[in-house]
């Protein structure tokens, strides 16, 4: 049994579609480097005040684990909920809890600085675990992972 959809048919250039691919592509570059720069930075930060490499490699191991336990769940929330939304919800979340860090870190010396930054980076990391999931999803149709891939490439 064929399940009827409308017509979802969008009609770009090549110029319009190569153009979105390269929005895309360079936002999605930027977006990466910097945030990962950005969890290095604070590793460095963290080993520079604590002078121990354990809080380093703390650090450098909360992302991907974080990643990992709530990539089921995120999956599910992208799923129930309109995908805009969900984005937006993420990055203002992500934004707040720099916005805190911010205002929070000096008020911690040496080791104990330890707390507000993986508060930070677990806020980080569920932010941005949803964001290779749902960007793709809210692409017109004419920019596939497949096309996006090639173009790179």
């Amino acid at each position: 049994m064929a399940i009827k959809q409308p017509d979802l048919t969008i009609n770009i250039s090549n110029h319009q579609s190569s153009l979105q691919i390269f929005k895309a592509a360079a936002s999605n570059f930027i977006s990466s480097l910097s945030g990962k720069m950005f969890t290095f930075g604070l590793g460095l930060m963290l080993l520079d005040e604590t002078h121990s490499a354990i809080s380093f490699g703390i650090n450098m191991i909360i992302s991907p684990i974080v990643g990992l336990l709530c990539l089921v769940p995120i999956g599910n929330l992208i799923d129930t909920y309109p995908h805009k939304t969900v984005l937006t919800g993420s990055l203002t979340a992500r934004t707040l809890a720099l916005i805190l860090f911010a205002a929070s870190i000096n008020l911690f010396t040496a080791t104990a600085k330890l707390i507000p930054i993986v508060l930070f980076l677990i806020i980080d990391a569920i932010s941005t675990t949803q964001s290779p999931i749902v960007i793709p999803v809210i692409l017109p149709p004419p920019m596939s992972l497949l096309t996006l891939t090639t173009f790179i490439v």
